[in-house]
């Protein structure tokens, strides 16, 4: 079996991210990064072949960590491959949707401070800058 490299994960399509054939499935994520100052993309290679999963990543993400604990919690309930893509699928939705909300929140208090036109500071414009990212 071959992996795809960083560089052919990252140079991969939209509409190339996901392929089925009769032996298996091949997906890759954006795994959307926040921990630096500017929030980048960072892709990951699913393969699931006869209910194994295997992944191709290049970085150790946080996700995965939170998988692992919840498999020492409770192996049984990741049978095979495809529900231990469920889990991380899962766990990336949860986080996805803590940021969406933190981001909304810090949008909403920055368009309040903006349509007030009160102390309109060079850091409140700087955060709105940073948010358009």
């Amino acid at each position: 079996m071959e992996f795809p490299s960083r560089q052919e994960t990252q140079e991969i399509e939209i509409s190339s991210r996901y392929f089925e054939d009769e032996e298996g499935i091949t997906i890759n994520a954006y795994f959307l990064i926040t921990e630096k100052e500017t929030p980048y993309n960072e892709t990951v290679t699913f393969i699931l072949k006869k209910h194994h999963l295997i992944t191709v990543r290049y970085k150790e993400l946080k996700t995965f960590k939170e998988l692992v604990k919840k498999l020492m919690l409770n192996p049984s309930a990741y049978e095979d491959g495809y529900f231990v893509l469920a889990g991380i699928l899962e766990i990336r939705i949860d986080t996805d949707a803590d940021t969406l909300e933190f981001i909304t929140r810090e949008i909403s208090k920055l368009g309040k401070i903006v349509f007030t036109g009160i102390d309109i500071t060079e850091e409140i414009l700087e955060s709105i800058s940073f948010m358009k990212r």
